[in-house]
């Protein structure tokens, strides 16, 4: 699936925003919780089976090209390009730091990673489950190398990223399986699942992708259910880095405080450039911003109270027990570090199940952030080694190619030219003849 159809671009209305998926990714702010993994640049660019889960939509990506017409129009060509180079930067994003050979049963320290749900495998029967007596079966989650290894060719749910997960691939949950990467024994009690492990999203209870309902969809950075856009009750606010919905924000309801008084607020922006840099700036200085953001001996929740509660709308349910009015909300990338630390706040995060509010890196913008900087620096690593004269003529190569090529493009636009075959054989011939003029000017 994809957080608003795979959220997260930047983590800013994108990362949030993947359908059934986390955040904002781009403008393509399309995240679902249904991630793709191509045979992009993330595991070493090798290693790669055709038959992984993740990777078949970038190969029907590719199939369809080349079994297209010949001819194919500017705008198409530009969009196809477009996406590809997106659904890249999204494979590196969710999976650069996943390793598709062994199973992550024993990462202590992995606080986030992509999920599966297996609709092949059989379940035992939860006797715990308030249901049980109706067959409710346990709900199990698996990490990608399970994916891959075990569940290869099984029907499953890609449910974009969870926290604070360990892998239940063929633990006392699954009736037959046993996990042919690490043996398990007995449950995950720490675990927790709800509906997108049966396939359904949203407080709709829709499956994605759905027939009969196609919406953005964008993940609650606290509970990470997925909603459809207008099954919330608050328009998104261009360039937010974490929703919370209203359910989470009704049983939070401290929230509501810091949002009245201001200190969520944050300015509107939706030029991708202006968000991937402020994400990069917040992530490079993340250690800093939380040593600077340490606990405080004043309350400031109690202060916020003081100053606004009697100004508050106050709702009351059949069973006259009072709550204010809220709604979802859409939040800047440093809100966490905006919250009470006093001790006293520490508490009621910790009894409200949330200890993780006051952690950024929980957040799956500065995750995608952090896993697309590990591919990179992985791909920097196998570059072969340039002397001063073959990086010179590279940059050069380089930038020849893109004036070329932008030189093509507009020219095909301008004269509305669809661009054949034809076209780019003759393109690619005045290039190389190009090239090899520069190089005897260049050496001689």
């Amino acid at each position: 699936m994809n957080s608003e159809n795979i959220q997260q671009e930047n983590c800013t209305d994108e990362e949030s925003s993947m359908k059934p998926s986390t955040s904002k990714l781009n403008d393509n702010d399309d995240a679902e919780p249904k991630a793709t993994k191509t045979d992009a640049e993330i595991d070493d660019c090798n290693d790669q089976t055709e038959s992984s889960p993740v990777k078949r939509k970038c190969n029907e990506i590719g199939q369809d090209d080349e079994e297209s017409d010949t001819e194919v129009d500017f705008e198409t060509l530009c969009c196809s390009w477009k996406e590809q180079i997106e659904q890249a930067e999204t494979v590196s994003g969710m999976f650069g730091s996943s390793d598709e050979n062994n199973c992550t049963y024993l990462d202590d320290d992995l606080t986030r990673q992509p999920l599966y749900s297996c609709n092949t495998c059989e379940m035992n029967i939860d006797a715990t489950s308030s249901d049980s007596k109706d067959g409710q079966k346990y709900l199990a989650g698996i990490c990608y190398a399970c994916a891959e290894n075990c569940h290869k060719g099984h029907d499953l749910f890609e449910l974009y990223t969870k926290r604070n997960f360990r892998c239940d691939c063929g633990n006392a949950k699954f009736a037959n399986l046993k996990c042919k990467l690490f043996e398990k024994i007995g449950h995950n009690e720490s675990n927790k699942y709800n509906h997108n492990f049966k396939g359904l999203y949203c407080i709709c209870e829709l499956p994605y992708p759905c027939d009969t309902f196609d919406d953005t969809m964008l993940q609650c950075g606290i509970c990470e259910d997925w909603f459809h856009q207008s099954h919330l009750d608050a328009e998104p606010i261009k360039g937010y880095s974490d929703m919370i919905c209203m359910s989470c924000v009704r049983r939070l309801n401290f929230l509501v405080f810091y949002q009245i008084d201001g200190r969520f607020n944050f300015n509107e922006c939706d030029d991708k450039e202006t968000l991937d840099k402020e994400l990069e700036q917040f992530c490079d200085n993340l250690t800093d911003r939380i040593s600077k953001s340490s606990s405080n001996d004043e309350c400031l929740l109690d202060v916020l109270k003081s100053k606004h509660e009697s100004s508050l709308a106050v709702k009351y349910d059949e069973n006259g027990a009072a709550s204010y009015e809220c709604h979802a909300m859409y939040l800047p990338l440093d809100w966490r570090l905006r919250i009470c630390r006093c001790s006293k706040c520490l508490k009621l995060y910790e009894d409200n199940g949330v200890e993780f509010i006051t952690n950024p890196s929980d957040m799956f913008a500065i995750y995608f952030y952090q896993n697309q900087k590990k591919v990179s620096e992985k791909v920097e690593k196998q570059m072969p080694k340039w002397n001063r004269i073959q990086e010179i003529e590279l940059a050069e190569g380089i930038e020849h190619f893109k004036r070329e090529l932008g030189k093509f493009l507009k020219h095909c636009q301008e004269n509305c030219k669809t661009i054949s075959a034809e076209d780019v054989a003759e393109f690619k011939r005045n290039l190389y003849a190009n090239k090899r003029q520069r190089v005897q000017y260049f050496c001689g």
